[in-house]
């Protein structure tokens, strides 16, 4: 069997992309395939770079629309009216793929005629087209092993398992699907704008449903993400409130589906989405609830009561309201006596610590932080902050895009910049009256390099703040804590971020039983050895003695060393 695949490139405003694309397309080596070009009336210069690549006798249609349809999968529609394949890929435009990539993937298509949709692991890659990291780390809080290997899975275990709980396919170029099922069972994909990038979501609910799903484990498709992609456009445009309402307008769509389809499952379905839904409209209460809208955020909180207590946050604001109003009545026990007293020394803490921060300007790198905007509430007390991290995609902040973005607090904005903590060069020397950086020096390779860097952007008299990690309440709990010889070692020898000194002991000490993200330990290992690209290694372990040493280094008047529960080290201290 040799059956025409057909390939829709949807295209807007890639031009920067588009060749790398193309020829990703054309050069398959399954050759068997026609190519449908769709120009959603571009701006930049892709109308010229299609023209050219129209003039290739596999292109069947190449379509310039003269206004801007608005819905990328009313395009969609379009090409799949037009296809005349068996098999349909959609390959966006901003995307690029394995040139074995359609060989691998219609395989088990054609193997297994139940078998609708065939999908592979992805790459993630930058603007310029470098690898940074996979899609695995996507799945792991579902399951860990399975997306390792090759599997074939009924549609809808693989909806209760997995595609129920969240968009397990995150990108569409890495499929390929059998154009019968769409014309047969959906007729087409739905262009409701209520649904707006969850539209291929619902589509795989869709395709999925009563039939059998495909999987393979290799990386052949790689999924770039940049200031233009649906992602970013979906952070910068859209709050967290009308985010969730999105995905609540699409569980609509795909329950009242799945119900009529009578699929065997359903009922367990069903469930986990109501306990799903509930979590969401929780979400959205709590987001009204930090911007004002009060009355509307409380009266949502009532319509999902049961989440409020399950939450531990919520538990912990419960507990501590009841335990205000017992302090009033109760303040000759012992036990309240001591509560207020060891309330009043934190807030004392709190007091002398915001008092250095209170209507500056400064910068976090590798924020934001939880800690900055509860324990330590710096955020609200400064005048403005900018951010820092090491790429655009990070393992604890997803998509991140370098411009007046960084939203570290509720409405506040700063610039974000995109560099290495031990060497930011986009910021000049004491432009900042403070430095902020929790949980992140850890990650650091060259410990003093890093520091002495991070001074270099803070003015004379500035503050600088440190968060480190107590090894004694953490997963490093079973190794030593670094030496200060170490680290001046490291600042001679100029390490940088590539190395991997520790990682023997790293992979013999860790306690993956208190970091379970973590995975197994091949996942672990394999996580680990790829350091370079999502810096989850602990290269050093501190306690208060070396954060000490390495402020005397510097000459750092120390202001306040304090713990703050559960395994915060605070260091804070003036650049001299």
């Amino acid at each position: 069997m040799n059956p025409i695949v057909s390939i829709i490139v949807p295209n807007f405003n890639h031009e920067a992309f588009l060749e790398q694309r193309l020829e990703s397309v054309f050069n398959q080596t399954y050759q068997n395939f026609e190519v449908i070009l769709l120009d959603d009336c571009s701006t930049d210069n892709s109308k010229e770079i299609l023209s050219k690549y129209a003039k290739n006798p596999k292109v069947s249609h190449c379509i310039f629309n003269e206004t801007n349809s608005g819905n990328t999968f009313i395009q969609w529609n379009k090409g799949i009216a037009l296809a005349k394949g068996e098999f349909i890929w959609i390959a966006e435009s901003d995307d690029f793929c394995e040139l074995n990539f359609l060989e691998v993937l219609i395989q088990p298509m054609l193997q297994n005629n139940k078998v609708v949709l065939s999908y592979c692991q992805s790459n993630r890659v930058n603007e310029k087209g470098s690898v940074t990291g996979n899609w695995l780390d996507h799945t792991n809080d579902l399951d860990t092993e399975l997306f390792l290997s090759d599997f074939i899975m009924k549609g809808n275990e693989f909806i209760e398992r997995f595609l129920i709980y969240k968009n397990v396919i995150p990108n569409a170029s890495a499929l390929v699907f059998r154009k019968d099922e769409v014309l047969n069972k959906i007729g087409s994909l739905n262009t409701n704008s209520t649904l707006k990038y969850c539209g291929d979501w619902l589509f795989y609910f869709q395709l999925a449903a009563n039939k059998e799903i495909s999987y393979h484990a290799k990386l052949l498709n790689n999924f770039r993400y940049h200031s233009g992609s649906v992602i970013a456009n979906a952070t910068r445009n859209e709050n967290l409130a009308a985010i969730k309402k999105i995905e609540l307008n699409a569980r609509n769509e795909i329950m009242t589906f799945l119900k009529s389809k009578n699929s065997t499952n359903f009922k367990e379905i069903e469930k986990k989405n109501s306990t799903i839904r509930k979590q969401l409209n929780y979400e959205k209460a709590l987001f009204f609830i930090r911007n004002n809208e009060k009355v509307k955020g409380y009266i949502l909180l009532l319509s999902v009561f049961s989440i409020l207590f399950k939450n531990g946050k919520m538990k912990k604001y419960i507990r501590n309201k009841i335990l205000n109003v017992k302090n009033k009545f109760f303040s000759k026990s012992f036990i309240n006596v001591y509560a207020i007293i060891n309330d009043l020394k934190y807030f004392k803490k709190r007091r002398i610590y915001l008092k250095y921060f209170k209507g500056k300007k400064g910068i976090e790198i590798g924020g934001p932080s939880t800690i900055f905007s509860h324990e330590m509430p710096i955020y609200k007390a400064i005048k403005s902050l900018d951010g820092c991290n090491f790429g655009e995609m990070t393992v604890w902040e997803g998509n991140i895009f370098k411009g007046e973005n960084y939203n570290y607090f509720e409405n506040k904005y700063g610039y974000q910049y995109i560099c290495e903590a031990s060497s930011l060069n986009d910021i000049s020397d004491e432009k900042y009256e403070f430095l902020i950086a929790s949980h992140c020096l850890e990650h650091c390779a060259n410990t003093l390099k890093t520091v002495k860097e991070w001074l270099r952007v803070i003015k004379k008299g500035g503050v600088i703040l440190l968060v480190l990690p107590d090894k004694r309440f953490t997963f490093d709990h079973n190794r030593e804590v670094t030496s200060f010889e170490h680290l001046i070692e490291d600042y001679s020898s100029n390490i940088d971020e590539t190395n991997l000194t520790h990682i023997t002991e790293i992979l013999e000490l860790h306690d993956l039983n208190m970091d379970t993200p973590a995975g197994t330990i091949q996942q672990f290992k394999q996580r680990s050895l790829d350091n370079y690209n999502n810096r989850c290694l602990h290269h050093h372990i501190f306690d208060f003695e070396l954060l000490h040493e390495i402020y005397d280094y510097f000459d750092i008047e120390i202001i306040d060393i304090s713990l703050i529960k559960p395994y915060h080290q605070l260091i804070l201290g003036v650049k001299k």
